[in-house]
């Protein structure tokens, strides 16, 4: 690898859009979440937690993300599923049991599902082709993984009181997780900074509906899936 690809894959870990981008985005949710009442997090502090981190800094590499260091070439659906469904099973194991371990599996499922499904007619895990795929049948694909994707949500972020997540694991979980969406079924923007901002606002306002999604399955206990 040269010296300007390593440098490139330094800054979009540490910095854009992972690291600092992904802190300062989670940041910002985890303050949503608090207003709204959603903010029950673990402290964690296990030996788990800073693996965990550190792996979803590379999920957050892999966002198809306007003015991202990385070649559009590097990035990869595949990729980024396995490092967040390792960054599940890692927080598990700081806090889980056997209950929230069936529920992740059924939550990783059917996100994994989700996340795959849209590249299958393409036979490409690259996300900015995902999202501009157009062959029959692909954009109802598309529309229920997307509804689907969104759902399971709630559950992996480990918004329910019954299965929290460490706060430091959940902060820098939500910019991979929005922003993996939007990359995969938003039309990408310019490729400049306004589209970065757009990108940003986008995940923004998905994280913002997640949120209220938790509080309503929160204030209907028997319609939240992590009620079992």
């Amino acid at each position: 690898m040269s010296l300007s690809a390593q440098l490139a894959a330094t800054l979009a870990l540490l910095v854009f859009p992972g690291g600092l981008l992904a802190l300062a985005v989670g940041a910002l949710a985890e303050v949503l979440a608090s207003r709204l009442g959603l903010a029950a997090a673990a402290p964690g502090g296990r030996a788990w937690v800073a693996p965990a981190i550190a792996i979803s800094l590379l999920a957050s590499a892999q966002l198809a993300m306007p003015l991202s260091p990385l070649s559009p070439l590097d990035s990869d659906l595949g990729v980024a599923l396995v490092a967040l469904a390792l960054v599940g099973w890692l927080a598990w194991a700081d806090l889980g049991g056997a209950a929230s371990a069936r529920r992740l599996l059924i939550y990783q499922g059917l996100w994994s599902l989700a996340v795959l499904a849209p590249g299958i007619p393409a036979q490409n895990l690259r996300p900015q082709v995902v999202a501009v795929l157009l062959v029959p049948g692909a954009t109802e694909v598309k529309v229920l993984a997307g509804v689907l994707y969104v759902l399971c949500l709630p559950g992996l972020l480990g918004l329910s009181a019954r299965a929290p997540m460490a706060r430091p694991i959940r902060t820098l979980l939500w910019f991979p997780y929005c922003g993996l969406f939007v990359s995969e079924f938003i039309f990408p923007g310019s490729g400049d900074a306004a589209g970065a901002a757009r990108f940003i606002a986008l995940s923004l306002l998905l994280a913002l509906f997640v949120l209220a999604l938790a509080g309503l399955w929160r204030r209907h206990p028997l319609r939240w899936p992590n009620n079992s």
